[in-house]
Formats: structure tokens, C-alpha cells, sequence
């Protein structure tokens, strides 16, 4: 690792104890099992589930490992235009939380930071799809999804997100 001055303000630069950069690493560890299945007309349906499982080094956490599962239903409304919807459920689990000990000063024992922390998951999510010609298609999304920090007192409890997304595609030939 390497050590930098504190930084407090622009006007206070290296008053405090020096801080040094952890040399922080991860190993992860994914499967993703799903299964789809072509329905009456132009429906499908789908169902899986997800695991990741991290290891980290120099963090607060040593593992997290999270269990998604999930549901699609998607239908050809028309023979330009796809729907589909996706709702999951995921599941975080951290091990134990620990303060690091290289971290002046050091973290609030009672602190959880929200990427390892212990999580649950809902979420919900609609996809349009648009043949506009032959050669060019168009996407649309929405999400939504409510997080719940089951087991945090000091730092982020609960959160909801919202986002949107488009995309263009074209195939030049």
C-alpha cells in the first residue's frame, strides 16, 4: 500500500494521520440457471435463479452471497412490438461485520456500508421492443425496485430506485 497526506478541506491538506490505499481484491463466483418455455400463441415464460458469491480481502465483510430468483412472462403483441415483464426476489447475506483495522479513522462499528451489506431485493421490471424496420429496432425499459437493509442501524436502511433505458440498434449491411 502507499500513503497520502489527509485531506480534511482544500485549505487543511495533510493535518491528519496519512491514509494509505488497500490493496482490496475480490474472487467471485457466479451460476445463473434459468429455463424458458414457448407458450399457447406468441407467449413465453421463464424462470431462474442466480447466485453470486464474493471473497474479499481487507473489507468489512470476508463473503457476501446473494440468491436471486425470478420470473419473465414476455408475449408478441404485434408482429413489431414485444412485451415483457420480469419480477425477482434476491437475498444478500454478509458474514460477519468487522471494523478494518487499517482505516484511520476507523468505521462505526454499527456502520454498514450498502454494497456488503446484508440486503433484501424486490424488484420489478417492463420491456418494450420495437421492429421499426427490417434493419433497425428500438428498446425500451423500466425498473423499479425497493431494497431492504435488513439488518443495518447506521448507514443506509431502506432504498428505492426507478430507471428507464432506450436503446437503438441497426444492422448495416
Amino acid at each position: 500500500s502507499r500513503s497520502y497526506p489527509s485531506v480534511t478541506t482544500d485549505q487543511f491538506v495533510g493535518l491528519g494521520p496519512a491514509r494509505s490505499n488497500q490493496p482490496y481484491s475480490f474472487t467471485q463466483d457466479r451460476v445463473k440457471l434459468s429455463a424458458d418455455h414457448r407458450g399457447f400463441g406468441t407467449w413465453k415464460f421463464g424462470v431462474g435463479a442466480d447466485y453470486d458469491a464474493r471473497e474479499r480481502s481487507l473489507q468489512a465483510v470476508d463473503t457476501t452471497r446473494e440468491a436471486t430468483l425470478w420470473a419473465r412472462i414476455g408475449v408478441q403483441a404485434l408482429d413489431n412490438i414485444g412485451l415483457a415483464l420480469k419480477i425477482a426476489h434476491a437475498d444478500r447475506n454478509a458474514s460477519e461485520y468487522r471494523v478494518v483495522a487499517s482505516l484511520l479513522p476507523p468505521d462505526n462499528p454499527l456502520m454498514r456500508k450498502f454494497n456488503i451489506a446484508d440486503r433484501q431485493r424486490d424488484s420489478a421490471g417492463l420491456r418494450a421492443d420495437f421492429t421499426v424496420t427490417e434493419n433497425v429496432s428500438l428498446g425500451l425499459s423500466a425498473q423499479m425496485s425497493y431494497d431492504d437493509y435488513k439488518r443495518s442501524t447506521i448507514g443506509l436502511l431502506d432504498a428505492r430506485t426507478i430507471h428507464a433505458g432506450a436503446d437503438l440498434s441497426a444492422a448495416i449491411s
